[in-house]
C-alpha cells in the first residue's frame, strides 16, 4: 500500500487542477439551464507570535538564550535563534459547490504558508482539501485530506565521536524536519429541536437549550522525518464525539471528548543515560556512578491520548462574535523497555485555556483575534527526558483579517 503522503498529495493535487478548471466552466450555460457550479474564493492574512516554539524545558530555553559555541558546533543549536518567534499566514480557499439529489456538494481546496521570522527554518507550507456532502434531517459529511509539509521541530542527538562518557564537543545533532499527512471523517447532525414554546422560554432564561447538535469525528495520521530520525516516525489514530447545544440568540456551548492512539514503537538508538539513575555500569569502569554515557537502547514513543474539551460561544452584537475554550489532555506512554526512561511509566498532563473575538466590519471583511495559554506536566524528572517533548509553557496570540471574493 502506498504511504499516506503520496496518497493524500495525489489527491490534492487532482482536487486542485479540477477546481482550477471550475470558474473557466462555470460561465457555460447550456440552453434553458443555469450554472451547474456556484463557487468563491476566500483569502487571509494572520500574524502570530507564539512563545516557546520548540517546546524547550526551563534549561532548554536557557541554552538557546546562551547560544554557547560548543552547542553550535556539535549542531544542537543549529537554526534556533530564538525561543520565541513571530510568523506570517497567508491562505488561501477556493469553495466550489452543486446541488446534488441529497443536498448540496462542495469541494474546498486550501493553500497557506507559514514564513517565520527569527527562527526562518520554522517555515513551512500546508496544503489540504475538504469534500462536504449536505444531507437530509440537517446533518451533513465530510472528508478532508491535509499536510503540513518540511516542518522544523528542533535538533536532536544522533551519535557521538567514541563510546563511553560522552563530553559536549563530541556529541552529534541533526536537524529534526518531518512531513506530516492526514485524512479524516466527520459527521455532523441536529438531534433535537425545541418546540416554537420552548425555544421562546428557553431565549429569555438561557438556561435550557434551544436545539442540541452532535458530531462524530475519525482520523487517521502519518508522520515522516526526513533522512535521520526515522525512529521517531509515528501513526496516529483518533476518534472524536462532540455535542452542541444553542442556548439562544447569544450563547453557544460545545463539550466534546477524543481517544487517540499514537504508535511509535521505534528501536534501538544512540542516546545518554546516567548511570545513576539505572544503578547500572555502562562502561565498564566498575562503578554506576558517570553521567552522559552514551549507549544503544530501544525506545518506544507510543501513547494514549484522553481529551476534554469545552467552549462557550457568544454574541453579544450582531457582527461582534466572541469565545472562550478550556481542554485537558491526558497522555498515557505504553513503553515497557527497561533502559527507556524518558518513556517508561510516563505520563503527561496539558491543560490550554483559549479566547477569541471576531469582527465582520464589513459585507465581505472579517477580522479575528484570539490567544492560548497552555501548560505541559510530566511525572518524569527533567533530566531524564533529553531531546523529548517535556514540560513546558507557551502562548500564542494570533491576529488576522479574512475576505471572500
Amino acid at each position: 500500500m502506498p504511504p499516506l503522503g503520496s496518497i493524500v498529495r495525489c489527491s490534492i493535487g487532482a482536487l486542485l487542477v479540477f477546481v482550477l478548471f471550475i470558474p473557466a466552466t462555470a460561465g457555460a450555460k447550456e440552453k434553458g439551464k443555469k450554472n451547474t457550479w456556484r463557487w468563491h474564493i476566500e483569502s487571509e492574512l494572520a500574524s502570530e507570535y507564539e512563545t516557546n516554539v520548540f517546546g524547550l524545558t526551563t534549561s532548554g530555553k536557557g541554552r538557546v538564550e546562551t547560544q554557547s559555541q560548543t552547542n553550535i558546533d556539535n549542531g544542537r543549536l543549529k537554526n534556533m535563534d530564538s525561543i520565541d518567534d513571530f510568523a506570517v499566514v497567508p491562505e488561501v480557499k477556493v469553495v466550489a459547490s452543486r446541488k446534488t439529489p441529497l443536498g448540496r456538494f462542495s469541494i474546498e481546496p486550501t493553500a497557506s504558508y507559514h514564513q517565520y521570522t527569527m527562527n526562518p527554518a520554522l517555515s513551512y507550507p500546508e496544503l489540504g482539501v475538504t469534500l462536504r456532502q449536505n444531507l437530509p434531517g440537517h446533518s451533513s459529511v465530510s472528508l478532508r485530506a491535509d499536510g503540513a509539509i518540511g516542518v522544523f521541530k528542533r535538533n536532536y542527538f544522533d551519535d557521538s565521536v567514541g563510546t563511553g562518557v560522552i563530553d559536549k564537543a563530541d556529541r552529534i545533532y541533526r536537524t529534526g524536519r518531518y512531513d506530516d499527512w492526514d485524512i479524516r471523517v466527520e459527521y455532523e447532525r441536529r438531534l433535537w429541536k425545541g418546540s416554537k414554546k420552548h425555544r421562546k422560554k428557553a431565549k429569555k432564561t438561557l438556561i435550557w437549550p434551544m436545539e442540541l447538535e452532535g458530531k462524530l469525528k475519525s482520523e487517521y495520521g502519518q508522520r515522516r522525518f526526513r533522512k535521520h530520525f526515522s525512529n521517531r516516525d509515528s501513526d496516529t489514530w483518533n476518534a472524536k464525539a462532540s455535542l452542541g447545544a444553542d442556548m439562544g440568540r447569544f450563547v453557544d456551548l460545545e463539550l466534546g471528548y477524543r481517544f487517540a492512539m499514537l504508535f511509535a514503537r521505534g528501536d534501538r538508538e544512540a542516546v545518554l543515560l546516567d548511570e545513576p539513575d539505572l544503578g547500572i555500569d555502562l562502561n565498564g569502569d566498575f562503578d554506576s556512578n558517570d553521567d552522559n554515557v552514551r549507549d544503544d537502547v530501544k525506545i518506544d514513543r507510543s501513547r494514549n491520548e484522553h481529551k476534554i474539551g469545552m467552549t462557550m460561544k457568544v454574541k453579544p452584537f450582531d457582527r461582534v462574535k466572541s469565545w472562550v475554550s478550556y481542554d485537558f489532555r491526558l497522555l498515557d506512554y505504553e513503553s515497557n523497555e527497561d533502559m527507556d526512561l524518558s518513556h517508561r511509566g510516563r505520563r503527561d498532563q496539558v491543560h490550554a485555556v483559549g479566547a477569541g473575538v471576531s469582527w465582520k466590519f464589513a459585507k465581505r471583511w472579517v477580522a479575528s483575534a484570539e490567544t492560548e495559554l497552555a501548560f505541559r506536566n510530566t511525572n518524569r524528572d527533567a533530566s531524564l527526558l533529553g531531546d523529548e517533548d517535556s514540560e513546558k509553557q507557551s502562548t500564542l496570540v494570533r491576529v488576522s483579517v479574512g475576505t471572500r471574493f
